[in-house]
Formats: C-alpha cells, sequence, structure tokens
C-alpha cells in the first residue's frame, strides 16, 4: 500500500479511538475525573493534529482539524485540513481541494458527513456533503488503515478517557497554549471501554474495541494528558504502531488533541437532508 492509495481510499472512515475501561485506583481516577469534568461542560473548542507514516516509505501523510465539540447531542463538527493527500493523489497544485469540513454524528450508530472539495466534485452539485454510516460500514468492512485520517471525533476521545484504568505517572507541571496544567502518563485498555456507553452506542463501541485490537495486534496503548488546575482535559496525545500484515505494511500513527473554550453553549446541527450524497453516489471517473 502506498501513500497514494491512503489518498484515494480514505472514504472507508474508520475511526481510531483508542481506550480502556476497568476498575482502576486511585491515580486513574484523575484521568477518568478529568474526563467526566470536560465533558460536563457539554461543549468546547477543539483541534487535533495526527500523522500516519508507512514504515519504509518516505513522507507521512498528515491531517489537522478546529472546530466544536457538543456532547449533549454527541456530535462533532471540525474544519479539515488533509492538503497533505493533495500530491498523493495527483493533486499537488491543488491544496486547497482537501481542505473542508467534518461532522461526526454519535448519538447512535457513528454517521460521518464530509465536505471536501476533493470528494465532493466527483458528487451531484446540489448536494455536496457525503454521508457515511460508519457503524454498518465497519460491520460489513472494518477497519482499514487506509482510512485513519478520517472520522476525527475529537469529543470521543474524552468518552475512551473515561474508561482510563492501571498505573499512571505524574510527569510534571506545563503549560499548554498558556494554561497551567499537569501532566500524565498512562496506559488505556481498550476492550473495556465500551462498558460505559449504552444501547448503539455501546455496540458501536464493541466493533470499534474488537477490530482495533485485531488491526494492532494490542489491546493497550499508551496515553499522555495534561489537566488544568479545574480538573479538564486541555491536551491528549497517542502514538501507536499497526504491524504488518500480509499485503498491508506496517503503519505508524499519532495524534494530538487539544481542548479550550468550555461551555460556550454552541450546538452542533447535521448538514441539510437535502444536501447529503451516499457513497453509492460518488462518480468514478
Amino acid at each position: 500500500m502506498t501513500l497514494r492509495f491512503v489518498a484515494t481510499g480514505a472514504l472507508a472512515a474508520a475511526p481510531i479511538a483508542l481506550a480502556g475501561c476497568g476498575g482502576g485506583g486511585p491515580s486513574s481516577k484523575t484521568l477518568v475525573d478529568a474526563a467526566d469534568k470536560t465533558i460536563s461542560s457539554s461543549t468546547f473548542d477543539a483541534n487535533y493534529d495526527g500523522s500516519l507514516k508507512i514504515i519504509g516509505q518516505k513522507g507521512a501523510v498528515s491531517f489537522r482539524g478546529s472546530g466544536i465539540v457538543d456532547t449533549r447531542s454527541h456530535r462533532s463538527r471540525v474544519s479539515v485540513d488533509l492538503s497533505s493527500l493533495a500530491h498523493e493523489s495527483g493533486a499537488a497544485g491543488e491544496l486547497g481541494a482537501f481542505r473542508g469540513e467534518e461532522v461526526v454524528d454519535s448519538a447512535a450508530d457513528i454517521v460521518l458527513y464530509l465536505r471536501i472539495p476533493f470528494y465532493s466534485q466527483h458528487l451531484p452539485a446540489s448536494r455536496p456533503w457525503l454521508g457515511i454510516d460508519y457503524g454498518k460500514t465497519l460491520r460489513q468492512q472494518g477497519i482499514a488503515v487506509n482510512s485513519l485520517t478520517l472520522d476525527q471525533d475529537p469529543g470521543q476521545y474524552l468518552e475512551f478517557l473515561r474508561g482510563a484504568s492501571g498505573k499512571v505517572e505524574k510527569v510534571g507541571k506545563q503549560a499548554v497554549r498558556g494554561v497551567q496544567t499537569t501532566h500524565y502518563h498512562g496506559s488505556l485498555y481498550i476492550l473495556d471501554f465500551p462498558r460505559a456507553l449504552t444501547g448503539a452506542r455501546r455496540t458501536a463501541a464493541e466493533h470499534v474495541a474488537d477490530r482495533i485490537v485485531q488491526l494492532t495486534k494490542e489491546s493497550t496503548f499508551p496515553t499522555d494528558v495534561w489537566i488544568d488546575e479545574d480538573d479538564r482535559v486541555r491536551r491528549m496525545t497517542f502514538d501507536y504502531a499497526i504491524p504488518e500484515n500480509g499485503s498491508t505494511p506496517a503503519v505508524d500513527y499519532r495524534l494530538t488533541l487539544e481542548y479550550s473554550q468550555f461551555g460556550q453553549g454552541i450546538s452542533v446541527g447535521l448538514p441539510p437532508a437535502d444536501e447529503i450524497s451516499r457513497p453509492t453516489q460518488l462518480k468514478t471517473s
């Protein structure tokens, strides 16, 4: 698989949600309580910065986003920048075609809505949003390495952190964008995080957990978390490896998320129904 394949095959859209749930002790409870406090803010700003590098190849795919998380409706709306895909897709002079918007609705089964010019140009002009039923895709196809740059719902990572377990190391005091925080390092056990959810959301999470274990061959992952003096999460980072599997090369995946502007009260709505296309409407030529 090449980075070109990543650029053109990303529409499978699979979230990477690395976390765990369990009994935990006082140290892990620090992370759980911070996740609860942050989520209870109802709305907040979020930014993420990630990269995906195929081992043995030059360069890496980077992906960035910033926007709003609405934990009341379990939705996020993010402006995304996938311009590093331009060269790999043969459109090096069209960086703007890889910048757009993404709405993630995880109120039940996860559904993604993408409005990115590179993809929208292959859709009916009156329906520029591409709607992807992630839950159905996951059950039918599983998680694929070539889709890791999409479905970055920054709010969901806080839900995964609610299930942190095991020992947590206090690294020290650090500033995050001018805010004083305490930096912690710990581990997250992915197979237990669905226990914190109910109904369709729990079912979707169970599929995610099982598929990630199949993909990574691991069930426990490291995480770093920065918590401010009001016990809210200001930054989270993940760094994990996906081993070689048959014709699929090894991949190193990194993600940093930051949170701010808590309790602003801005809600996140869905794109208009008459502006949404489905993957079957994508033109292939």
